[in-house]
């Protein structure tokens, strides 16, 4: 999201996006780099790896697609940005693909 907004890629911005504290986000890149989904190096920006840019776009996918869905029931758009924002990542796949199914046929 960030880099679709031409924001680069830290810390500070990805706590901000987030709404956690610095050092949180600071934890969350550590376990993301030992994960080798970035490269980071102290006080610098983060960059992607492939398999983290890979990652990247389906959970950017299906926040999406569940803020269009949680948007088309009626929901406001800023509580469909915060709430797809906890589903992406706990949402089964099964159920993500009948959202997803259910959204184009409406199209």
């Amino acid at each position: 999201m960030l880099e679709e907004q031409g924001k680069h890629l830290d810390v500070s911005g990805i706590a901000s996006l987030l709404k956690v504290s610095r050092p949180a986000a600071t934890q969350m890149a550590d376990e993301l780099k030992n994960l080798g989904y970035i490269d980071k190096e102290r006080y610098s920006d983060i960059v992607l790896t492939e398999e983290g840019r890979e990652l990247a776009a389906t959970v950017y996918h299906r926040h999406k697609v569940l803020k269009n869905y949680l948007e088309k029931l009626g929901v406001s758009k800023e509580t469909a940005e915060e709430d797809c924002c906890r589903i992406e990542h706990v949402i089964s796949d099964e159920t993500f693909a009948a959202i997803e199914k259910a959204l184009e046929e409406k199209h």
